[in-house]
């Protein structure tokens, strides 16, 4: 599933949705891809969906850092192509045990 705003999205994960990888923008117009990552993180069923953010940073000392402070698997570099994106999910899913 696609949103178009994080209260949409918040709204599915929190009431029907069960997601087997949720993928965020750290940098998003309504609210941080971390301050999403929190919310979502303070619901136990939530607390071990597997995310990943994406990021156009390059800086893998602050990556590192949102790593361990919110439990995601990791980063997906922008700018990238359609099919670089589907190698990378595909290997966070298959990391991850799914």
């Amino acid at each position: 599933m696609c949103f178009n705003s994080a209260k949409n999205a918040l709204d599915a994960l929190f009431s029907e949705s069960n997601p087997d990888l949720l993928l965020l923008d750290v940098r998003m117009p309504e609210i941080s891809g971390p301050a999403f990552c929190e919310k979502v993180r303070s619901k136990d069923d939530l607390k071990n969906l597997r995310i990943v953010f994406f990021t156009a940073s390059g800086k893998e000392d602050v990556d590192e850092i949102l790593i361990k402070k919110y439990n995601v698997l990791g980063f997906i570099s922008k700018p990238f192509d359609m099919q670089d994106l589907q190698v990378q999910i595909e290997k966070y899913l298959i990391e991850s045990g799914r």
